[in-house]
């Protein structure tokens, strides 16, 4: 799976396993609300532990697309 579409699907899911509902999807542009319809006391930290997965994955598809750049040069000639 490409990169890009391994950071939008993963998303959604994140959004989801803390217990959010997605209301939209648009390129880059997710929105989520939490804590609706079923109120949640801690809707704020599961909206915040959503955001930091989303990070975290992007973080690690943004290292493997540069290690794929590395492994692609040729550094022998350099």
């Amino acid at each position: 799976m490409h990169t890009s579409a391994r950071i939008a699907s993963s998303r959604p899911l994140a959004t989801t396993a803390m217990h959010g509902r997605v209301e939209s999807l648009l390129g880059e542009t997710l929105v989520a609300v939490f804590g609706a319809p079923i109120p949640r006391l801690d809707h704020a930290p599961d909206a915040a532990r959503a955001a930091m997965i989303c990070r975290s994955r992007r973080i690690s598809a943004v290292t493997d697309i540069l290690i794929d750049i590395v492994d692609e040069m040729d550094l022998e000639d350099a």
